[in-house]
């Protein structure tokens, strides 16, 4: 604890009574008192963010459904197409992995000149056998598209 002097002197500045020393007290910590119309005025506050915000979010939801339920055939063919999308990168990046495999590719390529030969034996060389070709697909056209009727 600290002392410090007081003087007490008259209009003129001349010292009227001794000094006298007091002792100085250590600086106290603030005391708060909480304010019982502030706290109040707090959670008037609150309960209008709060009220705010369920508000918008129900507006946010509400418009998000509209906006779904008017649009849902664009939004059915736009996911139709990202589906389409996703899938054919998928089976490009799998054809891709399958061709950096030695032999594979080689192996594929014979398979597939050996179907070629095969279908041209069997569907193109004789008549008969266009007839029964241009048949099939016509059946399938029929099954995919229905008839042109």
């Amino acid at each position: 604890m600290t002392t410090d002097e007081i003087v007490q002197t008259n209009e003129n500045g001349e010292v009227t009574e001794a000094a006298t020393e007091i002792p100085l007290l250590p600086p106290a910590e603030p005391v708060i008192i909480p304010d019982a119309s502030a706290t109040q005025s707090a959670e008037q506050t609150w309960q209008s963010f709060q009220a705010k915000a369920s508000t918008l979010s129900a507006d946010v939801i509400r418009s998000t459904v509209a906006f779904v339920q008017e649009n849902r055939k664009l939004l059915s063919s736009l996911g139709w197409l990202l589906l389409a999308f996703v899938g054919t990168r998928v089976v490009l990046a799998s054809l891709d992995a399958i061709d950096d495999i030695p032999l594979v590719t080689p192996i594929l390529k014979l398979i597939g000149l050996g179907t070629v030969a095969w279908f041209i034996w069997r569907y193109m060389i004789r008549a008969n056998n266009r007839q029964e070709l241009v048949q099939m697909i016509d059946r399938t056209r029929v099954e995919l598209l229905g008839n042109r009727d």
